[in-house]
């Protein structure tokens, strides 16, 4: 089975096989060429081999050695200097600045000169690899760029000097030179298979291929360059699949094994974020858990509490209508203390409607709980034309135990403007006003146009029972304070502390 991480063409196929059959395509076309045209088999490939230095040199100079093997980045920064005697030698090759023979001359010297430089780029890697990690590439560079200039300066010499004027001269030297490199690269590929524990398999796998490929391209030119040009042109072959796969090592040093790492490093993140997003997901599962039970239970606690509510706004309601209709039932008492024992018993029964209409539990909108009382005690008194009510101030949330004391107190203040203040049928208007004092009171501001309080009235001796009544629950139940004023009609000023902060909530519009 193809593994999941294996490069895929977009034909499908993996990339490997498509490297092969494009590679073989186009070492046949070049054996072919050689039979057409040799010397432009020859710069083909020669070029080839020159280009894939300058590439790799290319890969370092841009990358450095993050992502690299010590190894492969000693070979790529020297394989410029390789490039650079190949390319000179090339120049010799197509005659471009020397003549034929003196051409052929330069060929063989600077071609030599460059096999011995592609040596020492993996000799010295491979036998001081430890030493490598201080060597800085500046001096590598400076080091081998002063050795190219010696070649080329003894190459120089010895050709104005006729060193090689003869050309047994020059076929030996070059035989000499070509079997100890053939010889070398050989022996340089054994002691890289011998120690491939030390080096990596992988690195040592690509190393050996390459030096043994050189070997062979090198053995091939000594032992049958002579005779048969065939030979020459397959060593010439060999010589682009090792600089191919050099290429290929380089590459994959700089490019897939930092990918890989980084594709490792991306995996290991994805599975932390897999096992963190496992673990917060069965919390959240969890607590969504929990949530719907609660959810359940508090639903039918609501469910139960609806039922419980309704069940005692009945009883109430049914224990009012009972004791109004005893009321009625009994002729001894007066038409006065009905009417406002009756607006006692309403103001009682609002407050048990608000509480079963109610959305946010046993708490009220106290603006509109008077609005609907003072409508509801106009009724009974059958003073709805007459006399007008207008509620005004903040919007203010009261609970329980403030709105029936604050109910009783409004019960008492209209019935008394409505029996004492307009007498003889008189139309008014009644005000209420409520609002937060500073955060800690509410004040209740309460007046009517009526005809107003005797000059000489005092609460404690002449005051009617109902504004002693008002006194009694606002001073000993609210513990709050009133004020009795008696410019232009009736009006007091009701201040009540908030005890506690959740006893109030102001809403302003």
């Amino acid at each position: 089975m193809m593994k999941k991480n294996q490069l895929l063409t977009e034909s499908g196929l993996p990339l490997f096989v498509f490297r092969a059959v494009y590679g073989s395509i186009t070492l046949l076309l070049l054996f072919l060429l050689a039979g057409i045209d040799y010397p432009l088999f020859g710069l083909l490939t020669k070029g080839y081999t020159i280009l894939i230095a300058f590439t790799i040199y290319m890969f370092v100079l841009n990358s450095g050695r993050s992502g690299s093997d010590h190894i492969v980045f000693y070979i790529a920064i020297v394989y410029m200097f390789v490039g650079i005697l190949d390319f000179i030698a090339l120049l010799s090759f197509t005659d471009i600045i020397f003549s034929n023979e003196e051409g052929s001359t330069r060929t063989i010297l600077f071609g030599t000169s460059a096999r011995w430089i592609q040596l020492s780029a993996f000799f010295v890697p491979v036998l001081f690899r430890h030493k490598l990690k201080t060597l800085l590439p500046i001096i590598m560079q400076f080091l081998y760029g002063a050795i190219v200039i010696i070649f080329v300066i003894l190459i120089h010499f010895a050709i104005r000097s006729d060193y090689f004027s003869s050309k047994d001269q020059l076929v030996l030297f070059r035989n000499i030179n070509g079997y100890l490199l053939s010889f070398i690269f050989f022996l340089l590929a054994i002691y890289i298979l011998l120690r491939r524990s030390v080096f990596g398999r992988e690195l040592a796998v690509s190393l050996v291929t390459i030096l043994a490929l050189t070997s062979l391209s090198s053995g091939l030119l000594v032992f049958f360059g002579n005779k048969y040009q065939s030979a020459v042109v397959v060593a010439n072959l060999l010589r682009v699949v090792s600089a191919y796969l050099l290429y290929h090592l380089v590459a994959s040093s700089y490019v897939r094994k930092p990918m890989d790492e980084l594709q490792k490093q991306v995996d290991l993140q994805n599975n932390k974020i897999s096992v963190f997003n496992d673990s917060i997901e069965k919390i959240v599962n969890e607590k969504i858990r929990y949530l719907t039970e609660k959810n359940l239970e508090l639903e039918k606690s609501i469910h139960k509490n609806k039922a419980v509510a309704k069940e005692v706004y009945c009883r109430t309601k049914n224990n009012l209508q009972i004791i109004s209709s005893i009321l009625d039932l009994r002729g001894d008492i007066s038409k006065e203390h009905y009417t406002d024992i009756q607006a006692k018993i309403q103001s009682i029964a609002l407050i048990q409607q608000m509480i079963y209409r109610s959305e946010n539990g046993f708490r009220f909108d106290l603006k509109l709980y008077l609005k609907r009382l003072a409508g509801l005690i106009l009724k009974i008194y059958g003073k709805s034309k007459k006399i007008k009510v207008a509620i005004d101030g903040q919007t203010l949330d009261v609970d329980l135990d403030t709105a029936i004391p604050i109910g009783l107190i409004s019960n008492e203040l209209i019935a008394n403007s409505i029996l004492h203040a307009f007498p003889e049928g008189r139309s008014g208007k009644i005000e209420i006003e409520v609002c937060r004092r500073n955060s800690d009171a509410i004040q209740i501001n309460y007046r009517d146009d009526g005809i107003g309080l005797p000059r000489n009235f005092v609460l404690e001796s002449n005051g009617s029972l109902g504004l002693k009544n008002v006194e009694s629950i606002v001073v000993e139940q609210l513990l709050g304070t009133m004020r009795i004023c008696r410019d232009n009609g009736f009006s007091i000023k009701i201040t009540i502390p908030v005890l506690h902060d959740d006893l109030i909530a102001t809403l302003n519009k």
